[in-house]
């Protein structure tokens, strides 16, 4: 219900009303904008909480946190994002992503760094029904299968290259056949669809990172999880870069140094993500 207490800026709170999870913070006058890969959702209000600690002079932060994709088209277009009825034009100062949406975007970023990196997991309903113990029954006939969609998430691009190294035929099978009667589904926002979707069984089995397997089983989320076979498992490495163009460029300077520091990288540590200096990155991710 709305606040009716007039000393107060209105605000909403109904169920569902105008909820907007991955558009966070004020973006009309921040003193700092970022673009960070949607499945990072979980790490980032502790993430910025710590970075204004070392950095107090950014008392304002709006960042986003869509699949890369998304974000690459919205920095091309001038930074133009439609929501519904709303019309955003926000330029971040810094965009992070895996390397093809990289380079997709040089002529508007500085050399980007690796920060984290992440592997891949399945997950299923709590009672597993179709009895989802691997890879290889995600080609099986009849599984209904939820994956990233391969045009905006890199993390579909890692998971066909694991199915690949796991089985000859079997990213074909899952990514094109099934595709075409539907037991193979490409999300659209896949850090915020996969785990709920699977949860009320309406798949059988997603592709998530190891990461949000993790926080969906600290949320008690009605899903099991298996990590992806060492066989077939490459890691996902993640960038960042500044923008050319940023519009607060002290704050973009720092935030670069801190998410290299000790204190950043305990912070992913803690959700599950790796340090970026460990071999075994599939760098077309």
């Amino acid at each position: 219900m709305s606040n009716p207490d007039m000393n107060q800026s209105p605000h909403l709170d109904l169920p569902q009303y105008d909820t907007v999870c991955d558009f966070v913070g004020n973006p009309i006058t921040p003193d700092f904008t970022a673009f960070f890969n949607g499945n990072q959702f979980m790490v980032l209000d502790d993430l910025f909480r710590a970075f204004g600690h070392s950095f107090p002079e950014c008392r304002s932060v709006f960042y986003e946190t869509l699949p890369p994709g998304m974000l690459a088209q919205q920095i091309l277009h001038g930074g133009d994002f439609q929501l519904g009825t709303l019309a955003l034009r926000i330029i971040p100062d810094v965009f992070a992503a895996g390397l093809h949406e990289m380079e997709q975007l040089s002529a508007h970023l500085e050399t980007p760094v690796p920060y984290a990196q992440n592997h891949l997991a399945l997950v299923m309903p709590q009672n597993n029904p179709a009895g989802i113990t691997g890879l290889d029954d995600l080609g099986r006939g009849g599984v209904r299968v939820l994956m990233p969609n391969p045009q905006t998430e890199g993390i579909a691009r890692l998971a066909r290259q694991a199915l690949e190294m796991a089985h000859a035929g079997l990213a074909e099978r899952v990514f094109q056949e099934k595709v075409q009667n539907r037991q193979t589904v490409f999300t659209t926002v896949h850090h915020r669809q996969t785990v709920d979707s699977v949860a009320t069984g309406t798949f059988d089995v997603g592709v998530v990172w190891v990461s949000e397997a993790m926080h969906a089983a600290a949320l008690n989320k009605a899903v099991r999880w298996l990590p992806f076979p060492p066989n077939a498992n490459p890691a996902g490495r993640y960038y960042i870069a500044g923008l050319k163009q940023a519009p607060h460029p002290e704050a973009q300077k720092r935030f670069l140094q801190f998410i290299a520091s000790v204190d950043a990288q305990e912070i992913y540590a803690r959700y599950g993500f790796a340090p970026p200096s460990l071999p075994g990155a599939y760098e077309g991710f």
